[in-house]
């Protein structure tokens, strides 16, 4: 029967037309509520790609995926009907357990390459040397620990509240929505959504809460070579792939695929900066991370562009990394990267458990 299960859904995966949930509904469980069968579609559409070879692997009842040197696994897991509960893409990865061994495998993604790891000193490996990265969503650890530093000094306060209007909105944000129009919202929540849900109408709120010249001078208090101008996410999504004139689904659909950081539709740091500033932020006695796990973790996703974050407060490690690339990354080399990173902060970053 899941012979069957992996035949249909094979024959989904070599479609090439987009996938609509109607086709799918008849293979997904009773038991999935609508989000998540919104996912499973979501999913499948990005294992359409022509590119990735898909095989089914009868002996493990799974389906093989190939993208040229990377190879991982689709996992299914089904209800006592034989229907899909769940979806898994498991990258096969190298080694990936110290830093050298880590930046080989981000190396397989063909792309310009950087990589941090912060213990007792600084250690790099970057093929683009005095370069600036793309680093898109990572940005918003700028932001963040700018508004924090204002809250240290006394400038603002965590529970001082700002008032959402229409024109606050950004585009493709993931939190703060029209629903929120008229209400109150105070600091400590916009950071929350800035931090925890990467929201771009947040950031874009946190940028007006002190002023131009005080953002300035704060974000050169922390680091003098900080020297961007922090524009809103609304400004540049807009230019790259948000006309108003187009509906939501097409610009989430252009924002997946349209590589727009060569035309300097993105933001743009010496990656150097980045530690400065995480050191910074795992400094303060309050941030958006403290309540969940000494663990923080921000990333930061564009066609083109892939960086990540991940911090142990405790002990003060961390490690990121950022690639740039002309040509979008798919799901297949998404999840390798990010298999690749998670091994390395198995063995680094994360606190071992003893007893």
């Amino acid at each position: 029967m899941k012979q069957e299960i992996l035949e249909n859904l094979l024959t989904i995966l070599r479609s090439e037309q987009k996938v609509e949930l109607s086709c799918v509904n008849d293979i997904l469980s009773d038991n999935i509520n609508q989000k998540s069968r919104r996912q499973f579609v979501d999913i499948i559409n990005c294992l359409r790609n022509q590119s990735i070879r898909k095989v089914i692997n009868p002996h493990d009842n799974i389906i093989d995926l190939f993208f040229n040197n990377l190879k991982a696994s689709l996992l299914i897991n089904i209800d006592e009907c034989n229907k899909l509960t769940r979806l898994e893409i498991l990258p096969m990865v190298n080694n990936s357990d110290d830093l050298k061994s880590l930046y080989d495998c981000l190396l397989e993604l063909e792309a310009k390459t950087y990589l941090c790891f912060h213990d007792t000193d600084e250690q790099v490996r970057t093929n683009s040397v005095g370069e600036e990265f793309a680093i898109a969503s990572l940005i918003k650890v700028f932001v963040g620990v700018i508004i924090l530093e204002a809250v240290e000094m006394g400038t603002i306060a965590l529970r001082d509240t700002y008032k959402i209007t229409q024109n606050d909105l950004s585009y493709l944000s993931s939190g703060i929505t029209e629903k929120n129009i008229g209400q109150d919202i105070s600091i400590q929540e916009l950071l929350s959504y800035l931090f925890l849900a990467s929201d771009n109408t947040a950031m874009d709120i946190l940028l007006t809460v002190i002023s131009d010249k005080k953002f300035v001078e704060l974000g050169e208090k922390i680091s003098h070579e900080l020297e961007i101008k922090i524009v809103p996410t609304k400004e540049i999504l807009r230019r790259a792939w948000c006309n108003p004139s187009l509906s939501e689904e097409v610009w989430r659909e252009n924002a997946v695929k349209d590589v727009k950081w060569l035309e300097g539709l993105d933001y743009f740091i010496d990656p150097k900066l980045l530690s400065i500033f995480i050191e910074k932020l795992m400094s303060y006695t309050w941030t958006p991370y403290t309540e969940l796990s000494p663990i923080i973790y921000k990333g930061g996703n564009a066609p083109g562009v892939l960086s990540g974050l991940w911090g142990n407060k405790y002990s003060g490690k961390f490690v990121y990394f950022i690639l740039n690339r002309d040509r979008p990354f798919n799901i297949i080399e998404e999840m390798y990267c990010y298999r690749c990173v998670f091994n390395f902060l198995e063995s680094n970053v994360k606190e071992k458990k003893h007893g």
